[in-house]
């Protein structure tokens, strides 16, 4: 029966050729390594769950106030004080509130967190093509959501059958306005 031995070479250059090379970490990498947290799979659980209750939340509060009230208030902001109030009836006058982050706080952390996970864990291959165009659409609308939010204008145009008009009826604005209907 032979005996199998490792032989280590006697040139030390030929040593140095078969160990493995020492690797310095390379910048995307690093970037990698810093986009790990926010790409996390329990991140995206824990702010969908704040979404749910911030709905909830906006849902309830329609009672007392308008939807374009509760829109800017709950959906539009950073963060919203949820008064404890909406969750009893309205005879029990229940005081306080608590702070809990807004719309624009969760949607943006949301955007943060699926583009991360496309820089980190996702692969662009063929059989991945469906999540891909899942999450793109899931990004535009996160993204339309805030261009919408920050820049449109809602109005009305109230046009009666056979008529025109010349102008649009802002609901949410009061205006001024001062005619002088006096003969020319």
């Amino acid at each position: 029966m032979a005996d199998s031995a490792v032989q280590t070479p006697s040139d030390p250059s030929i040593a140095e050729m078969s160990r493995p090379a020492k690797t310095k970490p390379s910048l995307s990498r690093l970037g990698k390594d810093l986009l790990k947290p926010l790409a996390s799979l329990q991140l995206t659980v824990v702010l969908f769950a704040l979404a749910t209750v911030l709905i909830f939340c906006g849902t309830l509060a329609q009672i007392d106030a308008g939807i374009w009230t509760v829109v800017s208030t709950y959906f539009r902001s950073a963060y919203v004080w949820i008064p404890f109030q909406i969750f009893f009836p309205r005879s029990m006058g229940v005081p306080g509130a608590i702070l809990f982050p807004g719309g624009w706080l969760i949607g943006g952390l949301l955007l943060i967190n699926v583009v991360a996970a496309h820089a980190v864990r996702f692969k662009a291959t063929w059989k991945r093509s469906g999540i891909i165009l899942l999450h793109a659409g899931i990004i535009v609308m996160l993204v339309s959501e805030a261009v919408t939010g920050l820049y449109a204008v809602e109005g009305n145009m109230t046009i009666v059958e056979g008529g025109a008009a010349n102008y649009v009826e802002n609901n949410l604005a009061t205006e001024l306005a001062v005619i002088d209907s006096s003969d020319a």
